[in-house]
């Protein structure tokens, strides 16, 4: 109950942040398939499939507002947290599994901003947590039923993020060294079972490509995977080794900086394993903190909520050390219990001391927001950086959506040649077209017969608005140093329909919307 109480406390802190592009765009394909659509037919997406489904139960649940994903965030992560609690308290005993809860809850909802908080690999830590605890010895009933389990979770994790089907690792740790040295430990058996595991990831993946099958959609699914994805992930290194080796080093520096609260505890609890417990089931975690790290970088873009997935590993193993140091303590080992309990207190005034200005922050602003003390124009302006050469603005998203839904009826389509799909889901309208996105359209390596599909169906069904998006340059995306607005002069025909057919009405930031004349 405090682990939940703690994770809730936690998460109320976010529940006003605003949504950010990729939010926006899982959304509203998320919202599309509500309404009979099919991902990749019917709205051209690069992200793997998972967490549509997900997304897509939150609007059905919570309905189509700007707080839906945050309920689903804060739910999500405190069912994770309390799944850890679990977890650590069966891995080690109840105290490590009740700071585990606590530390990954503050660590993920207090350490992240807007735009990685819900994003893609934070939905990855509870089906990995479930798989996990589907496969302990200790579970009553049939084995089979929970192992199939365990198999549908992994294949959950890896429709949410290919790279980090890895999970497979620790439940492969989970199945042959736990209770090893029991009498009971009979390799075939234990075969049998992963067996199991392997037909309940099966069946989860082999379902999604039923669906995409009945959908007419799996030619395009297959096209983005294999073709598409393979050129996108290479771009933001330019394919120069040097270049993603130094990334690599100093982002996992900074990394292990900032979430010193569950970092540096979580390597000592990996030294104290190797050093002193040395029982095998400890394999289990080092081999999913390894897996997560492997997918981390196997996706060779590092992006913010890319680091999400390690969250559990981490915070299992530092719930271990402040375990070890209570325990320590507790039995009167004086030495390394102040050294631990230095070591720990270090680790979270560290945390707090960074993250702190942000926490009460975050909590002013929901007071003057709930009390009208605020305006949410103003509020939304905090968040982007275009001021600083960014590519984002979550004020000219929320305030061109707005515009859309004052001077456009629910039926009519508008264009956004951009991707700023945030604009399609907060005003609640639909593109005449799949490619929502103009990525496939600008990035280097795009498909003529894309361009010209987009063009076809502008042609047949005019939007009333076209919004032009300018300031958003992305080169690790589109392989191109140009934002969309400038890029439009590499397409002639479809520039000559916009001025033929639109006259800029209003300028929002970085979005000019422009409006299909009168005849």
């Amino acid at each position: 109950m405090i682990v939940l109480l703690i994770s809730l406390a936690c998460g109320l802190t976010t529940l006003w942040l605003p949504l950010g592009r990729d939010h926006g765009e899982m959304l509203f394909v998320s919202d599309l398939m509500l309404h009979g659509g099919a991902p990749y037919k019917d709205a051209w997406l690069i992200r793997p499939p998972g967490l549509l489904f997900i997304y897509g139960a939150a609007i059905a649940a919570f309905g189509k507002t700007t707080l839906t994903l945050r309920l689903l965030d804060i739910i999500w992560q405190s069912a994770t947290a309390l799944a850890l609690a679990y977890l650590g308290r069966k891995f080690y005993n109840d105290l490590a599994g009740f700071f585990a809860g606590i530390l990954y809850s503050i660590a993920y909802f207090l350490g992240n901003d807007y735009w990685n908080l819900g994003n893609g690999d934070a939905f990855i830590a509870l089906p990995a947590t479930l798989a996990m605890i589907s496969l302990l010895p200790s579970n009553s009933g049939s084995k089979k039923i929970w192992d199939f389990a365990s198999g549908l979770f992994i294949g959950i994790v890896f429709l949410i993020r290919y790279n980090h089907g890895l999970i497979f690792l620790p439940a492969i740790a989970i199945i042959f060294a736990y209770e090893v040295d029991e009498q009971s430990y009979h390799f075939w058996n234990r075969l049998r079972r992963l067996a199991v595991v392997m037909a309940g990831f099966i069946a989860c993946v082999g379902l999604f490509v039923a669906y995409l099958y009945i959908k007419g959609a799996l030619k395009d699914f297959f096209y983005i995977l294999f073709v598409f994805l393979p050129k996108y992930a290479v771009q933001t290194y330019d394919e120069k080794i040097i270049r993603l080796l130094i990334a690599i080093a100093s982002i996992h520096i900074k990394f292990g900086v900032k979430f010193i609260l569950i970092t540096i505890p979580a390597f000592l609890s990996i030294v104290f394993i190797l050093v002193r417990e040395r029982k095998k089931q400890r394999l289990v975690e080092i081999s999913w903190l390894l897996a997560a790290l492997i997918g981390i970088v196997s996706m060779l873009k590092f992006f913010g909520y890319h680091w999400l997935p390690l969250f559990a590993p981490l915070s299992l193993l530092a719930g271990l050390f402040f375990e070890l140091v209570h325990r320590s303590l507790a039995n009167r080992r004086i030495g390394w219990g102040l050294i631990g309990l230095a070591i720990a207190c270090i680790c979270v005034v560290s945390f707090f001391r960074l993250f702190g200005p942000v926490i009460i922050d975050r909590v002013r602003s929901s007071v003057a927001l709930s009390t009208n003390q605020m305006s949410y124009q103003s509020y939304w302006k905090r968040f982007g950086n275009l001021q600083s050469g960014g590519d984002f603005s979550a004020s000219a998203n929320y305030l061109s959506a707005e515009y859309l839904m004052q001077h456009t009826t629910p039926g009519e389509p508008v264009f956004i040649w951009g991707n700023e799909a945030l604009i399609y889901y907060l005003a609640d309208r639909y593109p005449p077209t799949r490619f929502f996105s103009n990525y496939p359209i600008i990035a280097k390596w795009h498909s003529q017969s894309s361009y010209q599909t987009l063009l076809s169906d502008l042609r047949r069904k005019p939007p009333v608005f076209i919004l032009l998006v300018s300031q958003d340059v992305m080169p690790w995306v589109t392989g191109q140093g140009r934002d969309s607005l400038t890029l439009l002069g590499l397409f002639p025909e479809l520039r000559q329909f916009i001025l033929d057919h639109y006259e800029l009405t209003k300028t929002i930031e970085n979005i000019h919307i422009t409006k299909r004349k009168e005849n």
